[in-house]
């Protein structure tokens, strides 16, 4: 594998470039986690039980990602409730699952951004009366932090924190309609937790925190749990982020397991949620059981590629670049871990490292390990000085504090062996 110095040039600017993705996450995803896709059915329209039935059919058809048929599902709700935001913004968010597995991909942003101004319209038109204050309130507030998180997605940073401030007043309003009632313990315990979480992972977002109120991280996890056990439009919502925490920054990698298997079975079709499966099952030291899982997308993801004559087809695949590139990390995993195979793990490796330019938006965390073992592999192989390359680039991926940079900085020190 060739180290360009395009990519080095990429690595000199992802510390900046995570700062920023930092601060504009912290303010755009705040905003946007106070209500996120909970709603509150008090507001006038989801009183209605026919509403409250097709909304909820739609939305299952989005998790299990048969998009068409979730945007037919929504677009009759358009017809049915015309002077509603709400079918307007839950169309958006179809938009935004395809945009989340596909984001070096262009084609859905206009399509996102249509609905998200739809709803935006529609939502000024609601009676501003004291009887549906909330519910207009709720939908600015959902559409505008929304908008935030797609021009923070795209690196249009003032953009970003434009529309992320014409959220806040409606955050702050918001906050006195929080009853902590069932339809609220996803808005408010995602809120409660990151408002921690954010300024301790990232400090250069500390200043901004005096625009919000004070979290606890203890009683957002306690919330999220009540969440996933309450049936209401955010219940599977609370599932991904609460697996997201306890994998990742609140390690408790049964509680995750069951999560993610639970959503992979009501959701099969599901990339995202099969993917973190198959994460956890690696995690958890089922090896065979998550190898099957990712052989699985590899096969559609190679299906898929020989009908677009090259390259998958972004409208249409639902195994895109963006997933492929963990896939191929927790397959070459599997080799290292599993079967210490260091050259075919080296294989999965490099064709992960393969799609870092292609894919727009990337886990850090993951670079940082793919590289470590990228090197690991290589140093097996009998390539001492590339190796010393990749673990140098893993140290620039990896946060200072993290096992990654303490471990790459050990392995250019002295020979490293695989001790994974």
């Amino acid at each position: 594998m060739i180290l360009t110095n395009s990519n080095g040039q990429q690595q000199k600017n992802a510390g900046s470039q995570t700062a920023k993705n930092a601060i504009l996450k912290c303010l755009s995803l705040l905003l946007l986690i106070w209500i996120g896709s909970s709603f509150s059915l008090k507001a006038q329209v989801f009183q209605d039980t026919l509403f409250i039935a097709k909304a909820q059919k739609g939305l299952d058809l989005m998790y299990n990602m048969e998009f068409s048929l979730a945007h037919k599902a929504f677009e009759k709700l358009q017809g049915d409730y015309p002077t509603e935001p709400a079918p307007h913004f839950l169309n958006a968010l179809c938009t935004w699952w395809k945009l989340s597995i596909a984001r070096d991909f262009t084609g859905f942003d206009r399509p996102f951004l249509n609905e998200i101004d739809s709803a935006l319209h529609k939502a000024q038109k609601v009676s501003k009366a004291s009887e549906h204050r909330m519910e207009y309130a709720f939908m600015m507030f959902n559409a505008l932090a929304f908008k935030a998180r797609y021009y923070a997605m795209r690196e249009q940073w003032v953009t970003a924190a434009n529309t992320a401030r014409k959220a806040l007043p409606f955050l702050l309003e918001g906050r006195k309609y929080l009853n902590k009632t069932s339809e609220f313990h996803f808005a408010v315990g995602l809120y409660d937790y990151f408002a921690i979480y954010y300024p301790q992972k990232y400090p250069v977002t500390k200043p901004f925190m005096v625009f919000f109120p004070a979290g606890n991280k203890a009683q957002g996890i306690r919330l999220l749990q009540l969440a996933t056990r309450t049936p209401n439009f955010s219940s599977n919502e609370a599932r991904f982020f609460l697996m997201r925490i306890l994998t990742d920054d609140e390690p408790d990698l049964a509680a995750a397991l069951k999560i993610a298997q639970f959503l992979h079975t009501q959701y099969p079709s599901n990339t995202v949620y099969k993917l973190y499966l198959a994460k956890l099952l690696c995690r958890n030291a089922a090896y065979l059981q998550a190898k099957a899982l990712l052989q699985a997308m590899e096969l559609a993801h190679e299906v898929g590629r020989k009908k677009a004559n090259g390259r998958v087809d972004q409208i249409h695949s639902l195994h895109t670049s963006q997933i492929m590139l963990e896939v191929w990390y927790y397959m070459g995993i599997i080799q290292q871990a599993y079967y210490q195979n260091p050259t075919l793990a080296l294989m999965y490796f490099n064709k992960s490292e393969s799609l870092i330019p292609i894919v727009s938006e990337k886990d850090d965390a993951v670079l940082a390990d793919l590289m470590l073992q990228i090197g690991k592999c290589q140093e097996l192989t009998g390539r001492r000085t590339l190796a010393i390359e990749y673990y140098k680039r893993s140290i620039k991926y990896a946060t200072s504090d993290s096992k990654v940079h303490y471990e790459a900085g050990e392995c250019i020190k002295k020979p490293c062996s695989d001790s994974r």
